[in-house]
């Protein structure tokens, strides 16, 4: 279930906002893994770069995939599944776990200098640091 979208001004000459949406799902949404390779789908493989990084916040444990190239952006209702290839893009998805085991989605996506002024503060909001995570494997 979306909780919220925001909105995210574009960085100086980026033509798009960005977007961050938060989302929850009974059951955990299907699982870390998944989750994560189904982000990293969403961007064209040639020339797609992913990192995929784990780390604690407090008692909560997160993983955070970095993700740039051309992205496959919705467009239109998402029961049409339509998309349009959106070069230049990056998309920063965290998985929040929580020790109640309640998994929370964070994912901002838009053009590459959008989302990378906005890492840290993303990262901040749930009390991430990129110092002491570490390469997670899928």
């Amino acid at each position: 279930m979306r909780l919220a979208t925001y909105f995210v001004p574009a960085a100086a000459g980026d033509k798009d906002k960005g977007e961050l949406a938060i989302s929850t799902f009974a059951g955990g949404g299907g699982g870390i893994a998944p989750n994560l390779q189904r982000w990293i789908s969403q961007f064209d493989a040639a020339g797609r770069k992913a990192v995929v990084k784990k780390g604690k916040a407090g008692a909560n444990e997160y993983y955070v995939a970095d993700i740039s190239g051309t992205y496959q952006k919705s467009v239109g209702p998402p029961i049409l599944r339509k998309t349009e290839p959106a070069p230049g893009y990056r998309m920063l998805g965290v998985i929040v776990v929580l020790p109640s085991e309640e998994v929370y989605f964070l994912k901002l996506t838009g053009p590459d200098a959008t989302v990378k002024a906005q890492a840290e503060v993303l990262r901040k909001s749930f009390g991430g640091k990129s110092e002491g995570e570490e390469d997670f494997e899928l």
